[in-house]
């Protein structure tokens, strides 16, 4: 499944529709109509696609590092990380800037210990922060653009 490449699209501000329901053609459709790039590990999909003329990109590794470099090297996707484009994993809706005051309300008082900056999503209201995952998401982009 794409669904932590979603996530990490999503992150680097990518507005990416996802779907574990849809048939082959209706995908195809769906990137069509919506002008996006279908992404998948299902090679048959991909080839229609591209019989098709469907923007369409294989993912042929289970390395995510380099997924993404080859994302990045194919169509241009930026590599760094910016909360102030980035999109809710979840939900794929932008994300505000909030206070502390407002994500005290959404999350663990020992957060609030040791984090000021929070980003919370316009639609589901999820909240994020730079929390120790950030090194994580950080080391795994750095790998990234160290392929390309």
């Amino acid at each position: 499944m794409l669904g932590k490449l979603v996530h990490w699209l999503r992150i680097l501000g990518q507005d990416v529709a996802y779907s574990t329901r849809l048939t082959d053609l209706d995908l195809i459709l769906k990137a069509k109509n919506e002008d996006r790039i279908l992404i998948t590990k299902d090679f048959k999909l991909y080839q229609t696609s591209v019989k098709n003329k469907i923007k369409s990109f294989y993912v042929s590794s289970q390395n995510r590092a380099e997924v993404l470099a080859q994302i990045q090297k194919t169509f241009g996707l930026s590599l760094d990380m910016d909360p102030t484009i980035s999109r809710c994993p979840l939900c794929n809706c932008v994300l505000k800037s909030v206070t502390k005051q407002y994500a005290a309300k959404k999350i663990k008082n020992n957060t609030l210990l040791y984090y000021d900056e929070y980003w919370s999503c316009t639609k589901c209201e999820s909240i994020y922060w730079h929390g120790s995952h950030w090194k994580n998401i950080a080391s795994t982009l750095e790998k990234a653009k160290n392929f390309v």
